[in-house]
C-alpha cells in the first residue's frame, strides 16, 4: 500500500482542498487499487490578492503554494499509525518577498475508513517550520512563537505525543530535542531547555553547559522521556546493564543485553528458569544490539566486531546472527549482509519478515528469518525505497513485503497463490514452481527431495538441497531465469505500467516458444500492430554460421506488447527487442556493456552497422546486447525454436 496527499486548487481559485490517495497492491496479481478521499471540510481559502483569477488580472500581487510532506509511520502492538504534515504559505509576488500567511497542519490519517483528523496547527509566521515529527519516536514539537520572540525563559515550545495525544514537555524556545538510542536500541527522546543559572560553590561554572545573554546565564538541563511518555533518568537509558534493563522471556529462557566485565562490550545473554548463570550468545570483542521479533520467536543481532585503528577502537563493520529464542541456538550467520551499504540497522519486524534499512535507501531489504532470503526494497511510483511492509495486511507465509510485479506469460496475467515474485540482492527474481507451472501449463512433480517441471520434451528438476533454490512451508521459489531457459520462456523482460490516474507499478513480461502471430493479432488490446513495420524495423537477428547477422523483415510483421517490440517470421515468435530502459531479469541498473560476462558468462562479440554486438548461447534462446562505447543501447532475444 502507498499513501498520497495532495492540495487541490478549487475551480474558482480560492480555496485548497486536501486529498488522500491509497494505492492497495492485490497481492495475488501485482496490480494496483486506488481509493481517492477528500476533505471539503478541511479547505482553507487563501487571501483574495494571492487568488488567481485571469491573466488580465492584475489584482494578484501574493504567490501561494500548498503541499503535504511525505507520511509517517509508526507501528507499536501490530498497528500502524499515519501522520502528515501539511503547510500553507502566502509571500508578497514582488521582492522584497515577505511571508503574508503559514499555516502549518499535523494530521493523522486512518487509510481503512479515510478518516483525517486534525491533531495541532500553527498560525505563525516564520522562516522555518513550526510543527516536526521526531524519526523514529511517536511524537511531534510546535513552536507557538515567532524565532525573535523566542528567549531562554518563556516555555513556548510543545512536545505531545502521538500516541497518547499528551503533552509531555514545555521547552524554552531556545531549547532543543533529539531521538537517542539505548545500548538496548530503545529509542528515548532527550530534550534540553534552559533555567536561569545563580553561580554558587556548590554550583560551579565549569561543570555545567550554559548561554550568557548580557550578566544572565543559562544553564542546561536535560531531560529524557519513553516511548510511553514516563520521565526516566540518565542512567536508565544509557546502561544496559542498568536496574531497568529489558529481559525478553521464551519458554525457560530470559535474554538480556549486558556489559562484558572484561571489554566492556554490549552482548547478548540468556539464563535458564531461576538460574543467576549468564551464558554469552555474541563474542565479547563485538558490540551487539538484539532485536527481538514478535512473540519473542526469533533473536536478530547486529554485531559490530570491534577493531583497533590508531590506536582507538572502531565499530564499522556489521553481521548479522539470526538465533531461535525457543531453543538459544544459531540459525544462522550473515555476513555483511549488505556489502555495498556503510551502515544499516534492523528496523522493524512484520511476521516472519524483518526490514533492514540502510543509510543509502537503495540498500533498504527484506530478511525472510526463517529461509534468510534478503530482497531488495524496489522504488515505488514516486522513486523512493519505502518499506511496504507498514501496511501490508496479513504477512503470513510471505518471503518478501515488496509489492510483486504484475506478471505475464506471453500476455495472461499469472494469479499468485501467496507470495509472488521477489528481487533477491544478487538481482534475481524468484517465482514459486506451482505460480510458475500454472502459468506455462507444464505439469508440476513434488517430493520431499525435490520438485519436477515437464513441459512437452523438456524437463527440470531441481533438488530441496540446491543452493539456489528456496524450499519453504512446502513451497519451492526459484530463480525465474533458470525456469526460463530449461522449459521454453524465450524472452523476459522487466517492464512498467500506469493506472489512468498516472500510478506507475512494475511489470514482468514472458514470452514462451508456443506463442504465435495469429494469438496476437487477435488480441488488438493487448498487441499494438506496428504499421509500416518493413520501414521501422528493416532487418532483424539471426545466428548464421556462429555469427551474428542482421537480416531484412521482408514479409515479416512485428507488434508493440507493453515496451517490447515481437517480431514474428511465418507466424511464430523470432525476436523480442526491447531499450535499455527495459531491462531484462539478470542486468538490473546495469549499463555497461564490460560488465555482462560477470553475469551472463563468456560472450561473443560481433559488429553489425553502428553497434557492436555481445551475445550469449542460452539452452532455448540467443541474448544479444546492443552497445555503442560501452554503454547498452537495447537488448534482443532471438528464440531457436
Amino acid at each position: 500500500m502507498e499513501i498520497e496527499f495532495e492540495y487541490l486548487l478549487s475551480e474558482d481559485k480560492t480555496t485548497v482542498t486536501p486529498q488522500a490517495k491509497v494505492i492497495r497492491i492485490d497481492l495475488n496479481t501485482g496490480l494496483p487499487q486506488t481509493k481517492i478521499w477528500s476533505y471539503p471540510e478541511k479547505s482553507e481559502k487563501l487571501p483574495q490578492k494571492a487568488q488567481f483569477r485571469s491573466e488580465s488580472d492584475n489584482s494578484k500581487t501574493q504567490t501561494f503554494w500548498a503541499d503535504f510532506d511525505n507520511p509517517r509511520y509508526f507501528t507499536s502492538d501490530r498497528q500502524t499509525r499515519i501522520y502528515v504534515l501539511s503547510q500553507i504559505h502566502v509571500d508578497e509576488k514582488e521582492k522584497p518577498r515577505n511571508k503574508v500567511l503559514q499555516k502549518e497542519f499535523i494530521y493523522e490519517f486512518n487509510p481503512t475508513t479515510g478518516k483525517l483528523t486534525m491533531l495541532d496547527r500553527s498560525n505563525v509566521i516564520a522562516s522555518r517550520q513550526m510543527i516536526t515529527i521526531f524519526h523514529d519516536f511517536e511524537a511531534y514539537q510546535i513552536r507557538r512563537a515567532q524565532e525573535e520572540k523566542e528567549t531562554y525563559t518563556n516555555r513556548t515550545t510543545e512536545i505531545y505525543s502521538l500516541a497518547s495525544k499528551k503533552l509531555l514537555t514545555r521547552t524554552s524556545g531556545k531549547g532543543h530535542a533529539q531521538v537517542y538510542f539505548s545500548e538496548n536500541q530503545e529509542p528515548y527522546l532527550q530534550v534540553q531547555d534552559y533555567i536561569a543559572y545563580k553561580e554558587s560553590a556548590s554550583n560551579p561554572r565549569e561543570n555545567m553547559t550554559y548561554a550568557q545573554i548580557g550578566n544572565q546565564k543559562y544553564e542546561a538541563v536535560f531531560r529524557n522521556y519513553l516511548q510511553n511518555g514516563k520521565k526516566v533518568d540518565s542512567s536508565d537509558v544509557e546502561s544496559p546493564a542498568s536496574s531497568e534493563r529489558k529481559e525478553y522471556k521464551a519458554g525457560k529462557y530470559s535474554y538480556f543485553t549486558y556489559l562484558d566485565p572484561a571489554t566492556g562490550l554490549a552482548r547478548l545473554g540468556y539464563r535458564i528458569g531461576t538460574s543467576d548463570k549468564i551464558i554469552p550468545l555474541t563474542p565479547s570483542t563485538s558490540r551487539s544490539f538484539a532485536h527481538f521479533s514478535p512473540g519473542n520467536a526469533y533473536i536478530v543481532v547486529s554485531e559490530l566486531p570491534a577493531k583497533t585503528v590508531n590506536g582507538k577502537q572502531k565499530f564499522d563493520l556489521q553481521n548479522l546472527w539470526v538465533f531461535d529464542a525457543a531453543t538459544a541456538k544459531l540459525i544462522r550467520k550473515i555476513e555483511k549482509p549488505l556489502p555495498k551499504s556503510k551502515g544499516w540497522g534492523v528496523d522493524a519486524f512484520y511476521e516472519d519478515v524483518v526490514y533492514i534499512s540502510s543509510n543509502v535507501s537503495s540498500f533498504n531489504s527484506y530478511l525472510h528469518l526463517p529461509t534468510g532470503t534478503l530482497s531488495q526494497v524496489l522504488p515505488n511510483a514516486n522513486n523512493t525505497y519505502e518499506n511496504s511492509g507498514v501496511l501490508y495486511g496479513s504477512k503470513q507465509g510471505l518471503l518478501s513485503l515488496q509489492p510483486p510485479p504484475v506478471t505475464y506469460v506471453d500476455d495472461k496475467m499469472i494469479s499468485f497463490a501467496g507470495q509472488g515474485p521477489f528481487l533477491t540482492h544478487d538481482n534475481r527474481w524468484y517465482i514459486e514452481a506451482g505460480d510458475f507451472a500454472k502459468a506455462i501449463d507444464a505439469t508440476l512433480v513434488r517430493s520431499k527431495k525435490s520438485i519436477t517441471f515437464t513441459k512437452g520434451s523438456k524437463k527440470l528438476t531441481v533438488s530441496a538441497s540446491d543452493k539456489e533454490a528456496v524450499f519453504h512451508a512446502g513451497k519451492a521459489y526459484i530463480p525465474l531465469e533458470r525456469l526460463n531457459e530449461s522449459l521454453g520462456v524465450v524472452a523476459a523482460f522487466t517492464d512498467y505500467a500506469s493506472t489512468s490516474d498516472r500510478y506507475s507499478y512494475d511489470v514482468l513480461r514472458l514470452f514462451t516458444e508456443d506463442l504465435r502471430e495469429d494469438q496476437v493479432a487477435a488480441d488488438p488490446e493487448k498487441h499494438e500492430f506496428i504499421e509500416d513495420f518493413e520501414l521501422i524495423y528493416n532487418s532483424y537477428y539471426e545466428v548464421e554460421n556462429g555469427k551474428m547477422v542482421a537480416k531484412p523483415t521482408v514479409g515479416m510483421q512485428g507488434y508493440y506488447s507493453g515496451n517490447t517490440t515481437l517480431v514474428f517470421k511465418d507466424g511464430r515468435l523470432k525476436n523480442a527487442y526491447a531499450t535499455i530502459d527495459r531491462s531484462i531479469l539478470r542486468n538490473i541498473n546495469l549499463q555497461r556493456a564490460a560488465d555482462l560476462d560477470s553475469i551472463y558468462g563468456k560472450s561473443k562479440v560481433d559488429k553489425i552497422g553502428k553497434y557492436t554486438l555481445r551475445w550469449y548461447e542460452m539452452n532455448s534462446y540467443f541474448l544479444i546486447f546492443e552497445y555503442r562505447s560501452n554503454t547498452i543501447r537495447g537488448v534482443a532475444y532471438i528464440a531457436k525454436s
